[in-house]
């Protein structure tokens, strides 16, 4: 339901870096992220991300027969009941985040949305329907709309660590320049990606090699580097093809 052209494209893991660009041209979108440590986003996502229950209560009704607010007094418990369950593996948390959303369809398909619950009937199919034409791109006024379920979920917000920042002021990119491999192609530039400060311009085609994954800066694109250490790729429109240099040379 959504533009891609309207969005920036983050690329990760150890592969991703190397199609990023392919794929947002593809996408039309015109900016690309690659984080530092792209290969290792994961890893650090699951050793920081927050920590989450989540209960499931049966409905299959449509909103003007089902007992809503005694729903919404069952969805309560759920959290209740979530919370203890946390606390009972060790987790604590000083602000416990609390979401009641409802899975709902139209009557006869086999796939829901997820819906911000409330107690009134009219609302909620309002909400569903505003939805499912975003997503899917019509509206029925006239079919039955059913609630399949209630989704529960109880939060413990994590405890991401401070980013740290790479060096200040743009780097020659003779200093990073690596030995071309015996693959690789003459107009293409091979950097280590790890001694480039922040500010640091690059203009493709290149490829930027670290430790847990690479990133191939396709010809058209200019990358520079954050405080940090992201990089941040920029389709150029209309940009003839040219060997990366640094802005001064």
């Amino acid at each position: 339901g959504h533009d891609p052209r309207a969005f920036t494209l983050f690329a990760f893991g150890g592969a991703g870096g190397l199609h990023a660009c392919a794929v947002a041209e593809r996408l039309g979108m015109e900016r690309v992220i690659h984080p530092m440590n792209a290969g290792l986003v994961s890893a650090l996502g699951t050793l920081t991300a927050d920590v989450t229950w989540t209960g499931v209560i049966p409905v299959l009704e449509t909103p003007d027969h089902a007992n809503l607010p005694a729903l919404r007094r069952r969805a309560d418990e759920h959290a209740d009941q979530g919370r203890r369950s946390l606390m009972d593996q060790g987790i604590r948390s000083k602000r416990w985040e609390t979401s009641i959303l409802a899975a709902m369809r139209y009557a006869g398909q086999s796939y829901e949305l997820l819906i911000p619950f409330t107690s009134d009937p009219r609302d909620l199919v309002k909400a569903f329907m505003r939805s499912h034409e975003q997503w899917y791109g019509y509206r029925r006024k006239d079919h039955d709309v059913e609630i399949v379920s209630l989704i529960v979920r109880l939060t413990a917000p994590g405890h991401p660590p401070p980013l740290p920042h790479v060096s200040k002021g743009p780097t020659a990119l003779e200093k990073a320049r690596l030995p071309q491999p015996p693959f690789g192609q003459g107009e293409v530039l091979y950097l280590d990606r790890e001694k480039l400060g922040a500010g640091t311009v690059v203009l493709g085609p290149a490829v930027l090699v670290e430790t847990t994954s690479s990133f191939y800066l396709a010809a058209g694109w200019t990358a520079e580097i954050d405080a940090f250490g992201n990089l941040i790729a920029t389709k150029q429109e209309g940009a003839a093809r040219r060997t990366a240099r640094s802005p001064e040379e």
